[in-house]
């Protein structure tokens, strides 16, 4: 997780020079590492939606706390939602995002 975290500081220290506008997040399942990602999200070509809004489930249940205080330190705003991974099974996934850097997600 600490790499995925100094990968993050690395990614932002270069979008902070960035011309064009972008959405920026990092997505953590609270179960099966392999599904987290930093994800930066621009205008394409291929018609996608810019921007993106994301709808979020604050009630959804947490089951991993140490998790969510590890990420509770960070420097981010945290938002949750369940969602079905890789494997089919549905979980927990935090989205992290800075307020005011790039286009808001929410």
């Amino acid at each position: 997780m600490d790499a995925l975290f100094d990968l993050a500081a690395m990614v932002e220290a270069k979008l902070q020079h960035y011309p064009k506008d972008y959405q920026y997040w990092i997505e953590i399942d609270e179960k099966d590492s392999i599904e987290d990602a930093i994800y930066i999200h621009t205008q394409n070509p291929n018609g996608s939606t810019f921007p993106i809004r994301l709808n979020f489930d604050n009630g959804a249940e947490v089951s991993n706390r140490v998790l969510l205080e590890y990420l509770k330190v960070k420097n981010y705003q945290i938002e949750k939602k369940k969602l079905i991974n890789a494997d089919g099974k549905t979980g927990i996934t935090y989205f992290l995002y800075k307020s005011g850097f790039g286009t808001e997600i929410k």
